[in-house]
């Protein structure tokens, strides 16, 4: 969340070199020669020659599963372009999920803290008549939770989820199948 952008220009560039290799072996040999690189890419020279390939899952999960197809044969490319749209529709949609439930919590703090005042407010009339120190720090308390709730909604919380939609729609890649 508070680091930079993982999609850089060496990603990139790795990317694009790590799927030329892919379709290279495959003009050469064929499109089955693939078939053990797609199905245990942490095995395959042609993915070790990129680490952040092996460490990313969403990387390599999408590339082995889109080869894995077009090895088995029987798609017509059409189809092979639906299924990839399909599959980074979800994983993107996967992603806004943390981000709105961030976002619907922010919201709900400023509420959490009113609901802090009016119990503090009830807590504060069952104590009338008692000494004024009492009183004091049953309203101080009442304070205290309305504050937090505002401060953690617009000092952390709401600004967090921004940050972090931002950081995804910056960080969305325009290149489909190499840095998603």
């Amino acid at each position: 969340m508070f680091g930079g952008s993982k999609f850089t220009k060496q990603r990139y560039l790795d990317s694009l070199k790590t799927m030329y290799d892919l379709f290279n072996k495959a003009r050469r040999e064929g499109l089955i020669a693939l078939e053990s690189d797609v199905e245990e890419p942490d095995k395959s020279p042609i993915f070790s020659k990129n680490p952040f390939f092996l460490k990313d899952h969403h990387v390599r999960d999408f590339i082995c599963d889109t080869m894995r197809m077009a090895v088995t044969g029987g798609i017509e490319p059409f189809d092979v372009d639906q299924m990839m749209e399909v599959d980074m529709d979800v994983h993107h949609h996967g992603e806004t999920v943390p981000i709105s439930a961030l976002s619907t919590m922010a919201d709900s703090l400023p509420g959490l803290g009113i609901v802090a005042a009016v119990l503090g407010v009830v807590i504060t009339m069952g104590a009338l008549g008692g000494p004024p120190e009492e009183i004091g720090h049953k309203v101080a308390a009442a304070l205290v939770g309305t504050f937090l709730g505002i401060l953690l909604c617009y000092g952390l919380v709401a600004p967090l989820a921004r940050a972090w939609r931002r950081r995804r729609t910056k960080s969305m890649p325009s290149i489909t199948c190499c840095g998603w």
